[in-house]
């Protein structure tokens, strides 16, 4: 057999894998629901994964570890909790933009039922033993904080 031959019966890895069969917006969300109901420790790979409806080889592509997958869950839920109450803080009387902000935050809160907010109800249980989720809390509060302070001033 010729090297030319044998070059042409061996296969060549593929570049770009299959594509992705699954919405990772919605993953994602399926994902922050479990990682809420039952917390960071409360929760396996295994959970998660089904959760979302995915196998742990894809999950793991798509998303990484559990820490990764709790800081991408709690991004997109800060950015969501930042967005509505930057929305509400805009009105002019002051009093009306503190009460939208009231009632954004608890629509978040209530939206699937009494959970509470993702990141106090998660992060701070965490905190004291995981620092992912100790610096995601701070960070949290802190972005609350500067908000209301910029409206404030």
């Amino acid at each position: 057999m010729t090297s030319s031959v044998m070059q042409n019966s061996v296969k060549h890895p593929s570049r770009g894998g299959r594509p992705r069969q699954f919405d990772e917006h919605e993953a994602l969300g399926k994902m922050q629901r479990q990682l809420l109901t039952t917390g960071f420790s409360g929760t396996s790979l295994n959970e998660i994964a089904h959760s979302a409806g995915l196998n742990r080889p894809s999950l793991a592509a798509a998303f990484g570890d559990k820490s990764a997958i709790y800081a991408r869950a709690s991004a997109r839920y800060g950015a969501m909790m930042d967005e509505r109450l930057s929305r509400a803080l805009e009105a002019y009387d002051l009093r009306v933009a503190l009460r939208s902000a009231f009632y954004a935050a608890i629509e978040l809160y209530t939206a699937e039922g009494a959970d509470g907010c993702f990141v106090m109800c998660t992060a701070a249980a965490e905190a004291l033993t995981h620092p992912a989720c100790q610096s995601i809390l701070a960070n949290s509060l802190d972005a609350i904080d500067r908000l209301f302070l910029t409206r404030l001033a």
